[in-house]
Order: C-alpha cells, then structure tokens, then sequence
C-alpha cells in the first residue's frame, strides 16, 4: 500500500512520461477524496482485514514489491 502522496507522484509521472498535462495537487485532491469514498461506503468499505499484512511500498518500485510478497511467502 502507497500513501495517497506516493499514489498521487506515481500518476503524475506516468501522465507526464505520455506526454500528457498534470497538475500534482489536483491529482492528490482526487485520490485523498477517492481514498474518503471507497473507505466510507456503507456496502462493502475498502480497508485491509483484521489479518492482512501491509506492505508500505512508498520507497518500493514494483520489483522490490514483489520480492517483498514473495519473502512472505516462504
């Protein structure tokens, strides 16, 4: 799980790398109100389980996220 600031840089690199405008901060303001929505709906709210490892993969590219998973699974 990436924090909502390290989700928001990933897709405002990724829109840029295409050659496309962004603006960081409306970026951000979208996903934190997404992030609101999908955590506070009635039916079936998004949040980890009770017994869920999570993995903060702020620093992580997807190789190192992967290797992290795989180690939990040994």
């Amino acid at each position: 799980m990436a924090s909502a600031e390290e989700r928001s840089r990933r897709r405002y690199e990724e829109i840029k790398l295409r050659g496309g405008q962004a603006d960081y901060d409306d970026i951000l303001a979208k996903v934190i109100e997404r992030d609101r929505i999908d955590s506070t709906r009635a039916v079936a709210p998004l949040r980890a389980a009770d017994d869920a490892v999570v993995i903060n993969s702020d620093s992580m590219n997807a190789d190192e996220v992967f290797a992290s998973v795989m180690e939990l699974c040994k």
